[in-house]
């Protein structure tokens, strides 16, 4: 019922201690996609990762073009995913058996929604900034200005804090179809993350996020010296001119 779609890049360190959480502190595994845009020589270190957990489960490898991007990976995951549910997750994001996998699926079994986001505490303050329910929307010049509003409380059985948003951290459960019908912007290498939970929202699909589903940052996150760049240009509002800009607003 579940795939785990994971998309790394030239941190074999952070894809090893990813896979390595997950599989030590698991009883369950479920099958995984991986999409690989790295540099051959770090590939060649991942799929010697890779290869310790197939005797686990079943591990497809997408092999792409260096630096095809996050938006480009996760697309492809989602094309070779058969299941009616994908997690998404990054190499330096995973899970431990504490995370509640079932009740989450079965909320989305039962309610009317369609994405449920969980949150990675050890970020602290990263979780509140990316929930919220958008209010109104203005285009003027290519730029959206979105003024949001507060989350709306869910009573569930399944969780205690949950809540109906519109946006949320990129770790989460999503039904595979609607992730078919609404793709990233292959053309956005980084900096994906506003403009997916826009157009999810446009399409009509309804989100969720509890802080009872917590995920882990791995430690060993960054970048070798040499590829830091490329993670770096989320920090310089990275964005290809034709493609819209948004801003959010209390």
């Amino acid at each position: 019922m579940l795939t785990i779609g994971i998309k790394t890049f030239c941190r074999p360190h952070a894809l090893n201690e990813c896979l390595d959480i997950l599989f030590s502190k698991n009883n369950k595994y479920y099958p995984i996609i991986i999409a690989d845009d790295s540099l051959p020589k770090y590939k060649l270190q991942n799929l010697e990762i890779i290869n310790k957990y197939k005797t686990k489960t079943s591990i497809e490898v997408i092999d792409l073009p260096f630096d095809s991007g996050l938006s480009k990976g996760r697309n492809s995951i989602v094309s070779k995913c058969d299941t009616k549910y994908i997690m998404i997750l990054d190499d330096s994001r995973t899970f431990t058996s504490e995370l509640n996998i079932c009740n989450m699926i079965k909320f989305l079994e039962e309610n009317n929604y369609h994405l449920f986001c969980g949150v990675i505490n050890s970020r602290c303050g990263n979780n509140r900034g990316y929930c919220t329910l958008f209010n109104s929307i203005k285009i003027i010049n290519n730029i959206i200005n979105i003024k949001t509003k507060p989350v709306r409380k869910i009573k569930s059985a399944l969780f205690n804090n949950i809540y109906e948003t519109n946006i949320g951290v990129n770790v989460f459960i999503a039904k595979t179809e609607c992730l078919k019908n609404v793709k990233w912007n292959d053309e956005l290498k980084i900096g994906e993350h506003e403009l997916f939970f826009y157009d999810f929202y446009k399409f009509g699909y309804k989100c969720v996020i509890s802080y009872d589903c917590n995920f882990e940052q791995v430690n060993n996150r960054n970048y070798p010296k040499d590829l830091k760049k490329y993670r770096d240009r989320a920090y310089n509002m990275y964005s290809p001119s034709k493609l819209i800009i948004i801003h959010f607003k209390n």
